[in-house]
């Protein structure tokens, strides 16, 4: 074997054994991200899929208000009086299905590993 082999050899197994810690910090740490990234955007589509419901909800509160109101200027029954209490029911389940989908929504719209980018740049020297 020449000089230039053991030398190359030698470069090689230090060079393996310097960067193979970091190689091995930046595949985990990426593998750590991409789980991450993959439950922020689960959160973001269950918080989406909440502001839908509360959306439809808000279409048949909408409705029924109006049907109500049409009803109690029509004709004064008791009949409008429970059509506003369910079309306020309606209202309510809006609210609580549309705050509840905007704060999943606020909480993960920051789809940007940081955990994991930290932790590559504290194993990079």
């Amino acid at each position: 074997m020449s000089l230039t082999g053991i030398f190359k050899a030698i470069f090689n197994a230090l060079f393996a054994s310097v960067a193979g810690p970091i190689v091995a910090t930046i595949r985990t740490e990426y593998a750590i991200a991409k789980v991450e990234l993959q439950m922020k955007l689960r959160e973001l589509r269950a918080g989406a899929v909440m502001l839908a419901v509360a959306a439809v909800f808000g279409f048949f509160a909408v409705a029924l208000l109006l049907t109500a109101g049409t009803l109690g200027l029509a004709t004064i029954m008791p009949g409008w009086a429970a059509a506003l209490i369910v079309g306020g029911a309606l209202l309510l389940w809006v609210l609580v299905f549309g705050i509840w989908g905007a704060v999943k929504i606020s909480k993960n719209k920051d789809v940007y590993p940081h955990r994991a980018v930290e932790n590559i740049k504290k194993a990079l020297p």
